[in-house]
């Protein structure tokens, strides 16, 4: 399993392949009380899982995931503020977006 700290969301990204899963799954764990450790302030987890099946797309579907997560922290807030179908829609809609310039 791999782990980053992303810092101005103040969440955990923990990403690994596992035979525990048939297909992706996402899922945001919030930390209450946050957790101080080593500097850090962490108010939760985001823990993306792909299938180990050796398929190259499922790891790269959760790749671009994580990169919309960072680079839209307004779904990681909708996620800590229990807003969890408005922070689907809106990373739908940006995944949505990318896969058609990616067809394009």
């Amino acid at each position: 399993m791999g782990d980053t700290y992303i810092k101005p969301l103040f969440a955990l990204l923990l990403h690994c392949r596992t035979k525990a899963v048939s297909d992706c799954r996402f899922g945001y764990l919030q930390a209450q009380p946050p957790v101080y450790e080593a500097g850090k302030m962490i108010m939760g987890a985001l823990v993306l899982l792909a299938p180990d099946t050796g398929d190259p797309i499922p790891v790269e579907v959760m790749r671009m995931v994580s990169a919309q997560l960072i680079e839209e922290p307004e779904v990681i807030e909708r996620l800590r503020t229990g807003q969890r179908d408005a922070a689907v829609q809106l990373l739908e809609e940006k995944l949505d977006r990318l896969f058609s310039e990616h067809r394009d």
